[in-house]
């Protein structure tokens, strides 16, 4: 195909045109290559990227997300993972919101969580590190704007955070119910739920810890010292608050990892005879309160007020 060589165009014309050029050029070509086709591809297909999607490509869309305007409980519960499973890039070239599961059913809460929060589709990578047999799934929001938005609302730092992070200064501000999604995307994220052992938050951050340990107490929930263990900082809740753990963060819960739930559920019911959930739930003043706040989600934090 001829540079500039005027011809009748169509939109079978153009495809045609873009496999032949890919065949000229030897790659994958570009809207820099041909000013004529560039054009053509804009006046039968609006832009470059469609012309070529049609053509057979596969072709990435630049998305721009919404940016929120009010703190509500799935935001909060986004946060929580964010600042526990995610990270921010920004190093001038890069700016990317990724969060990381090695669980299919936690990749797809959350690829639906970011649509809903965002109106975004995000990029999926999976990985496999070392002998782990679980693909690791990094799911990629490409956004200046986004990054920026965590970084200056929510005091997010961008890069490795581990060491550093701290809570949110909204959170000890704002309503029980973002109170308890973010706390529950926190154990989500770094929580250590397992068989006949009380629940545990780990962090690099000993001052993360000890926020968090202020927002505990706000729901009457006490936690033990905070202890370095070989690798980490960790807080433990006391096993015999499994119950109001649950019914807090769990039993009304929209959004949460399926399999945090099942072990926390058998932690506290395990012996049926012990417990009826019906007459615990009717006994549980504290269990009330946490549900008609985590339901109603009625009042919402401005983050500009």
């Amino acid at each position: 195909m001829k540079r500039g060589r005027r011809r009748k165009w169509s939109k079978n014309k153009v495809i045609i045109g873009i496999k032949q050029l890919h065949k000229e050029l030897g790659r994958r070509p570009t809207k820099h290559d041909n000013s004529g086709l560039y054009i053509a591809s804009r006046k039968f297909f609006s832009t470059w990227n469609k012309a070529m999607q049609k053509a057979g490509y596969e072709v990435k869309f630049l998305q721009k997300p919404k940016i929120p305007k009010k703190l509500t409980p799935e935001l909060a519960y986004f946060i929580g993972l964010l600042v526990t499973d995610g990270h921010l890039v920004d190093n001038k070239k890069n700016y990317c919101l990724i969060i990381s599961t090695s669980y299919e059913e936690e990749l797809k809460l959350v690829i639906e969580l970011i649509n809903k929060l965002f109106s975004y589709n995000p990029t999926i990578r999976g990985r496999k590190y070392g002998f782990n047999k679980r693909i690791n799934y990094e799911i990629r929001i490409n956004s200046k704007d986004l990054v920026y938005f965590f970084k200056k609302e929510f005091n997010i730092p961008s890069g490795p955070k581990s060491k550093i992070v701290r809570i949110p200064k909204i959170m000890f501000n704002t309503n029980n119910s973002n109170l308890i999604g973010f706390i529950r995307g926190i154990m989500d994220g770094d929580g250590n739920i397992s068989l006949n052992k009380p629940v545990n938050i780990t962090s690099g951050s000993y001052h993360f810890l000890k926020d968090l340990e202020k927002l505990f107490l706000k729901l009457n929930l006490k936690t033990g010292r905070i202890n370095w263990d070989k690798t980490a900082y960790r807080i433990y809740l006391y096993y015999k608050d499994n119950l109001k753990i649950y019914n807090l963060f769990y039993n009304s819960a929209r959004r949460y990892y399926p399999r945090k739930k099942e072990i926390l559920e058998i932690n506290t019911f395990k012996n049926k005879n012990l417990f009826s959930l019906q007459s615990l739930r009717s006994s549980n003043s504290f269990y009330r309160r946490g549900e008609v706040v985590e339901r109603s989600a009625v009042e919402e934090n401005s983050l500009f007020d």
